[in-house]
């Protein structure tokens, strides 16, 4: 995931640098940044980087995850030696637009820790953990066991047995908890790639993306408009399960137990729509031509 990430975020910025180059040589920079050599290696690092993050996430061995961290490491060099050069820059003069793309060169990320003993901690944690969400098993015998996709997706979304979809529930994410201890955390990792990404914590930094200083109100605004839909959706969807399961299972001015919802993380109830389907057979509304009039 992670090799993802930078090839999504960095293969773009080949094209930006070079906009900076020419941005740089009316500056009168003195810094020679080597930009067709970056543009070559570029094209053979990242495209690299992600076959081998594909092959791992098609196929999950400890060879691959191995090769796979490999991979990181050394997309996360290149980056990092690239960004070095890129501080070099004297961006005084530069224009808005062009110090905004030159940003993209100098925050990396997680590849942004100094210490290349933390980066390799990091990677080699998320490669376990992504071993483990992805190949965790729950089983009712030896010889009946059930990793997410596709069994377990498919008992949550089709089963109607309240105590069935629990189990899948609950032991998925016994299964697949916490990893063992010694380990550093996550978000002590993150939040030390966040420091070296000028941010105070990892949060804060992904919230830097939106590149929008009023987020939290924005988010907030948006949050008290859909409320009232939410809450109206909610509560028609409690009353039908109430109807299936009873008052031993939902109570009618409570939540909504996360596992009857028909998905594993309870964020999306399509599952539901045999249940929840207000005219069942009936074709949908097309309010197209509604909207063209407004």
């Amino acid at each position: 995931m992670m090799a993802y990430l930078l090839t999504v975020l960095l293969l773009p910025l080949v094209a930006i640098f070079s906009h900076c180059w020419k941005q740089w040589q009316r500056n009168g920079g003195n810094h020679v940044l080597g930009v067709s050599d970056y543009n070559e290696q570029a094209q053979i690092i990242y495209p690299q980087t992600t076959e081998v993050s594909w092959t791992y996430n098609t196929d999950i061995t400890q060879e691959h995850e191995e090769a796979m961290i490999a991979a990181s490491l050394e997309s996360a060099a290149f980056a990092k030696g690239f960004q070095v050069e890129a501080k070099k820059f004297n961006r005084t003069g530069f224009s808005e637009d062009t110090n905004r793309q030159l940003e993209k060169l100098l925050y990396i990320g997680d590849a942004a820790i100094e210490d290349d003993n933390l980066f390799e901690e990091l990677s080699t944690l998320l490669a376990k953990m992504e071993t483990r969400y992805s190949s965790g098993q729950v089983c009712l015998t030896a010889d009946d066991c059930y990793e997410l996709e596709p069994g377990l997706t498919r008992i949550m979304a089709t089963s109607r047995n309240y105590d069935e979809l629990y189990w899948a529930w609950d032991e998925w994410r016994d299964a697949v908890g916490a990893l063992p201890r010694g380990l550093r955390s996550y978000v002590e990792l993150k939040n030390i790639g966040a420091a070296a990404n000028d941010q105070p914590d990892c949060g804060a930094y992904w919230r830097s993306w939106y590149e929008t200083p009023d987020l939290r109100q924005q988010v907030e605004t948006l949050y008290n408009q859909l409320q009232p839909l939410y809450q109206n959706l909610h509560a028609y969807v409690r009353r039908k399960l109430y109807d299936l399961y009873g008052s031993d299972y939902i109570n009618l001015e409570g939540p909504i137990p996360a596992h009857l919802l028909g998905n594993m993380w309870a964020q999306s109830w399509s599952g539901l729509l045999d249940l929840v389907e207000p005219f069942p057979g009936k074709p949908s509304v097309d309010i197209t031509p509604n909207l063209v009039s407004k």
